[in-house]
């Protein structure tokens, strides 16, 4: 079954570069945030000509998504993820937010309106 999905994640590792069907793509795993199970997901980036991803960034993706069921090297039992995107659904968040400071204390008054936060 494939549907449309919006994704967010940690590329897991690092990515590669493969052709398919003629067209370059860029293959990784994102290791997608929720509740319980954290699966990693399979992404195929069509035609990555200005984009650049590396292991841990985080990414937010809109993508054909499938899944399928099969079985590991074990014989057990497993569910694999993937998602095709194309350059325009791919968001990377390069970075960490900045720290900031709390402002130095002013002495207050009882007449001040600045709260202080």
């Amino acid at each position: 079954m494939s549907e449309y999905r919006t994704l967010f994640g940690r590329i897991a590792f690092d990515p590669t570069e493969a052709e398919f069907a003629g067209k370059s793509v860029l293959k990784f795993r994102i290791q997608v945030s929720q509740v319980g199970e954290t699966p990693l997901i399979d992404v195929t980036l069509w035609e990555p000509e200005t984009t650049t991803v590396s292991q841990g960034n985080f990414v937010a993706l809109t993508g054909k998504y499938s899944s399928r069921e099969g079985q590991n090297k074990e014989g057990d039992p497993v569910t694999y993820h993937n998602i095709s995107v194309n350059e325009g659904g791919l968001i990377v968040l390069n970075g960490a937010a900045p720290a900031t400071k709390k402002p130095a204390s002013k002495s207050k008054s009882k007449a001040s309106a600045d709260p202080g936060f």
